[in-house]
């Protein structure tokens, strides 16, 4: 029996954010009928048993995120395989919540930075390769400082997908946290490390590429669902 697409084992969470493209949340107090009980707004107040709430979201997702991903060396083989299909989900996501959530895909090491441009049809990053060492500071300089600043989008998030240390600790340590000062949050997807090394302002970790991929579209639903 042939292995499951990994597009295919995320499908459930991406019908999900279908659903998400209006962040706010109320609720309301009626009888169990469903009819509004305007006669019982002191039970409603008190929070009495016998009166059924219901919960009502309203999303109005405003938003840009950009996934870049580390594309050094040490990446090269099934790493960079895995983290293309991690590009795959994060574009069908932004596909399905376009125009409210917009984004691009990048790739980075110490010899370039590859802008792949916001999902389409091409898919560019299937072509990028492992190459030279790693270098988050002129990433995060390139996407954060020069164009996640400029967005006009309410809220915007950097998603930085990577399997080893900075070029510079202390310096993506400053040019992180200046970027969240600017409304940007950075994020980092850490993967085969045993701590958090409190670089990025918001770090997570992963044991192995395939468990980030696995955990992946989950990730990107909690987020796009708690933005406000």
């Amino acid at each position: 029996m042939g292995s499951v697409s990994p597009l295919l084992a995320v499908e459930p969470l991406l019908r999900e954010l279908r659903a998400l493209d209006r962040p706010s949340s109320w609720k309301l107090g009626h009888v169990e009928e469903g009819e509004l009980d305007l006669d019982n707004t002191s039970g409603i107040a008190l929070g009495r048993q016998d009166v059924y709430y219901e919960m009502v979201d309203e999303r109005d997702v405003d938003a840009e995120l950009h996934l870049a991903i580390d594309c050094s060396g040490s990446m090269t083989g099934d790493k960079l395989r895995q983290a293309k299909l991690i590009a795959a989900v994060f574009s069908s996501a932004l596909t399905i919540l376009n125009p409210s959530a917009i984004g691009r895909i990048w790739a980075f090491s110490s010899r370039s930075i590859y802008d792949y441009g916001p999902p389409g049809g091409t898919n560019a990053y299937v072509t990028a390769s492992g190459e030279e060492a790693n270098s988050d500071t002129h990433m995060l300089r390139h996407v954060g400082n020069h164009l996640l600043t400029r967005s006009r989008k309410r809220r915007k998030i950097l998603i930085a997908l990577c399997d080893d240390g900075p070029d510079d600790i202390d310096e993506t340590r400053r040019l992180s946290r200046q970027l969240e000062a600017r409304g940007v949050i950075p994020v980092s997807l850490l993967i085969g490390v045993h701590s958090a090394p409190g670089i990025y302002p918001h770090e997570l970790i992963f044991d192995n590429m395939g468990e980030c991929l696995h955990e992946f579209a989950e990730l990107l639903t909690a987020i796009i669902k708690h933005l406000r």
